[in-house]
Order: structure tokens, then C-alpha cells, then sequence
């Protein structure tokens, strides 16, 4: 009887209860990494106690140091202090009392800024050789990656080469992209490793006494590149060479400064490059433009009838001067002309020989240097007859003849017997 009677009641009681029911979760938006979420759970109707439990993608979701869960009578609160992307997922609240439960989920989308997680770099590629270049990024939603020539030519989402060429140097770019953060974009350079090429130089020709340079650029080669100028075959060094050499090098060029340009530059100048692939070299030719200047300056001479002479006459010049002397007392230029030579010479000189020389220096640029000296020849005094006979009688009048020749003027004297005769005579 007892027991029926409190069936009866238990019966009663439960049946007097109301099922929870709940407010649909509302998680409207995404959450950025590191922000905090909340979210609540209310119960519109339903007999107390009521029981809260909070799941995550169906397992129990449980407390630690970053999430919290706070339960009063009707409602729980699910709590995130710093979002990370592991805490994406569907979160379904539950609530039960005696006469029922009731859940309700809803989906936290967590949005991970887009980073690098292999960032591609730029990439020196061997001649031949098999090359992929890795591009990863990592966020929420998962990123797509691919890659972009810079002509604009979509290649996919893997940059790779089975055999690289020359041409497939150039720039790409890596995007990656999910549509919601900004995207990721890196531009890299891939270059083949290039033996270097000089750009060709043409024929110099500076000026004297100016400041010029020789330039030695380099078309392609792979750096680092080292430069070298030798001077007709012999390193320029500045200890021994003229201190008006200068050399700077950059990335991909060489430049010789050449200071107050002189003569001796003159020459073949090489400019030699390498690296590690590599060597290439280019020859100048420098020609120094120079107006003649005397090197011996030819002056008046005094000679002696009879002897030779050598007068000599030199110049420098560039062009390599030609130089040539002729007699001004005559309208033939080429009168006593010496051809390919800077010494005049005239053998067992006559009277007709004195007189004015010039020594004439001319180039191909037509620079002209003169000068106009004086041969004067010199005549000895001479007897035209040094020895004479003349037989005269005692007491009769003798007449001796002294007939002399020379440079004027002539003074005559008369000896007789080693002993000077005062009286002179004819």
C-alpha cells in the first residue's frame, strides 16, 4: 500500500515539470586571433534546477587558464580571454532539468591573420640544374597560394623548373590570398648563374692635360664580380704606375679615372672580370691627342767649310708627329727635305750651303710647330798659292804676291827669316 501511495506522488511531481528550453547561440561574426569571446546561453522556460554543460564539436569542453564558464540559474556564460586558431569549432550549449534537455550550437569562425610560413626569397640558379621555389602561408580561413610572372601570366601554385635556362631568369610573384584578410604578395628574382660579358668600348681619344675615364660595364654575370685594368699587358698598380690613375669599382662597372692626361697613357688598357662561373676581358685602344712640343729644339750653328754636320730636331706628339726640314733660301721645298728623319745632315759643307733652315713638325690632326735656324759656314784663311820662287838681279826692284782668301776681314803680315817685317809691303 506504501508503495503505491508514493508511485502515486512521483508521478505527480514529474509530471509538474517543464522542459528547458533555449535561446538560440548567437555567434554572428568572426573573432580575430588574440580577442576575447563571449558568448551566452540563456533558458527561456524551464523548471529550476537547471543543469548547464558546454561542448565543443561534441566533447566536453572544459575549464583552464583561458577558458572560463560562468552558470546561474537560467543562463551560462562560455568564455575566451585570447582567441586562438585551435579554439575554431562548433560550441553547443546544453541544458537539462528532471523533465528534459534542450542544446543549441553555433559555429566560432576564428580569423588568423595571413603570414609567411615558408617566404619565398630571391634565388641564384645554377645553368642546367632542377630548382622549385617553396611559397607557404598560413591563416584562417586556410590561404590559397599562387604564383604570378611579372608579365602577369599565372604559372600555379607551384614556381618550378626541371631544367633551368638563361630565359627563365626574371621576377615572380607569390599571392596568397582567403578571401577575407589582405593579401600576401612577395616578389623574388630568379637569375641564372651567368658567367659575365663585357659591354664592347670603342677607341679612345682623350686630350692631354684633361681628366677622362675609361668605363668597363658589364652586360650580365652573376655577382659577386671582380674587376682588373692592366696597361699594355701589366697590372696597374698604383705605386708603379703615374699617380694620375684612379680606379673605382662598383656592383656591375669599373671606371679608370685617368688625371691631367699625359703621352706616356697612351696605349692598350684591358679590363678583365670574373666571378665564380666565369671570366671575360675587353681591350681599349687610348690615344692621347697632343699639339707638338719641342723634345730638342734645333739652334744656330756655326761650321766650317768643308766639315759636316748633324743638326738634330725632335718633337712629341699624338698623333705621332712627321718631321722634315727645308732650306728657306730656295723656293724647292724639298731641297736638302730629310724624310723620315729628325737630323739634318750635310756632308763636306760648301759656301752655298749657309743660310736659313726650318724644321718643320706636323701631325694628322694638323698641329704645326716651325723653327727657322741659321747655318753659318765658316772660310778659313787661306793662300791660294803657299809657295812662290821669284828670282830678281842686285839693285833691280822684286815684287813678291801674297793673294789670301776668307772671312773678311783679312789681315796680312810678311816675315822675313822668322823675323817680322815691319815695312809690309804687297
Amino acid at each position: 500500500m506504501k508503495l503505491v501511495i508514493f508511485l502515486s506522488f512521483f508521478i505527480v511531481i514529474c509530471f509538474g515539470q517543464e522542459a528547458p528550453e533555449i535561446s538560440p547561440l548567437a555567434i554572428t561574426d568572426s573573432f580575430s586571433e588574440g580577442t576575447k569571446f563571449l558568448t551566452t546561453c540563456f533558458v527561456k522556460k524551464g523548471s529550476k534546477p537547471i543543469f548547464f554543460q558546454w561542448l565543443k564539436n561534441g566533447h566536453v569542453l572544459n575549464e583552464d587558464d583561458d577558458i572560463k564558464i560562468d552558470s546561474l540559474e537560467d543562463v551560462s556564460l562560455c568564455t575566451i580571454k585570447h582567441v586562438k586558431p585551435n579554439d575554431a569549432g562548433n560550441y553547443t550549449c546544453v541544458a537539462r532539468n528532471a523533465a528534459g534537455t534542450d542544446t543549441s550550437t553555433a559555429v566560432l569562425n576564428v580569423k588568423v591573420p595571413l603570414r609567411w610560413t615558408k617566404e619565398p626569397q630571391d634565388i641564384i640558379a645554377s645553368l642546367g640544374k632542377k630548382l622549385e621555389v617553396e611559397c607557404e602561408a598560413f591563416g584562417v580561413p586556410k590561404p590559397s597560394v599562387k604564383w604570378i610572372s611579372s608579365k602577369g601570366a599565372l604559372i600555379g601554385n607551384k614556381l618550378a623548373f626541371n631544367t633551368i635556362e638563361a630565359t627563365d631568369e626574371g621576377s615572380f610573384i607569390c599571392l596568397a590570398e582567403n578571401g577575407i584578410d589582405e593579401p600576401l604578395k612577395k616578389t623574388i628574382s630568379v637569375r641564372v648563374n651567368n658567367a659575365p660579358r663585357i659591354i664592347a668600348s670603342a677607341h679612345r681619344v682623350f686630350e692631354s692635360g684633361s681628366n677622362d675615364r675609361i668605363l668597363c660595364a658589364v652586360e650580365k654575370g652573376t655577382q659577386p664580380l671582380y674587376f682588373e685594368w692592366k696597361k699594355d699587358g701589366i697590372p696597374i698598380s698604383l705605386s708603379s704606375f703615374p699617380n694620375n690613375y684612379e680606379i673605382v669599382d662598383k656592383a656591375e662597372m669599373s671606371l679608370l679615372h685617368i688625371n691631367n692626361v699625359k703621352i706616356e697613357n697612351e696605349g692598350n688598357y684591358t679590363c678583365s672580370v670574373k666571378n665564380e662561373v666565369g671570366f671575360d676581358s675587353v681591350t681599349v685602344l687610348l690615344t692621347v691627342k697632343m699639339a707638338p712640343k719641342w723634345a730638342k729644339e734645333p739652334k744656330d750653328i756655326t761650321v766650317t767649310i768643308g766639315e759636316s754636320v748633324s743638326i738634330e730636331c725632335d718633337a712629341i706628339a699624338s698623333p705621332k708627329p712627321i718631321i722634315y726640314w727645308r732650306h728657306l733660301n730656295t723656293n724647292d721645298l724639298n731641297t736638302n727635305e730629310i724624310t723620315k728623319s729628325k737630323v739634318l745632315k750635310i756632308n763636306a759643307v760648301k759656301k752655298s750651303d749657309g743660310g736659313k733652315y726650318e724644321c718643320v713638325v706636323s701631325n694628322k690632326n694638323g698641329d704645326l710647330l716651325k723653327k727657322a735656324i741659321s747655318v753659318i759656314v765658316s772660310v778659313p784663311a787661306k793662300f791660294e798659292e803657299k809657295y812662290a820662287l821669284i828670282n830678281a838681279k842686285s839693285g833691280e826692284s822684286a815684287k813678291l804676291s801674297c793673294n789670301a782668301i776668307g772671312d773678311k776681314p783679312l789681315s796680312v803680315t810678311w816675315i822675313k827669316e822668322s823675323r817680322l817685317d815691319k815695312r809690309g809691303g804687297e
